[in-house]
């Protein structure tokens, strides 16, 4: 499955496909390492990323699907997968998500980005200080940019919904 997922974002893909396929492409190979695989394969996806990432440098107009890396980076807060970041394993995932999120964060719509920003807040204080910093300059990025937060703020939590 790895080396379909390779030749599918391999330099042979247009600017134009590279968006679509990474769509697909990005959270199988970054779900992936969830549940620390075994060397061999690991390496293989870190070659993938690397790819993924010498792509985005020449085409840094490819949109990400951040949601979907946000999805994949807060399910990495859960209690069992603390436990595995505690202990040396499972981080990957989370730390590589956050890479990628970076990486489409700025082409993301302000709206959606104040959105997201909640997402991240999430756990925030569970995370490790690498992955922290890099939060908060996202979030910062995002209060800076017109709008800023002000919309997602000014949502009403779900139990004052009623």
């Amino acid at each position: 499955m790895l080396q379909i997922l390779n030749d599918s974002v391999s330099w042979h893909v247009s600017q134009e496909k590279l968006e679509s396929v990474l769509s697909r492409v990005l959270p199988r190979v970054l779900e992936t390492l969830r549940n620390s695989p075994p060397k061999p394969v690991q390496d293989k996806v870190l070659a993938i990323l690397h790819h993924i990432s010498q792509r985005l440098k020449v085409a840094p107009s490819v949109r990400l699907p951040v949601a979907e890396l946000l999805r994949l980076f807060s399910s990495t807060a859960s209690p069992a997968e603390e436990e595995k970041a505690s202990a040396g394993r499972g981080s990957l995932l989370a730390s590589l998500s956050l890479v990628y999120i970076e990486k489409g964060w700025a082409l993301v719509e302000p709206g959606e980005r104040a959105r997201f920003a909640l997402t991240l807040l999430a756990g925030v204080s569970r995370r490790p200080v690498a992955l922290r910093r890099t939060i908060l300059q996202l979030l910062l990025a995002a209060a800076q940019q017109p709008g800023g937060l002000s919309p997602a703020l000014e949502r009403k939590a779900p139990e004052e919904e009623e």
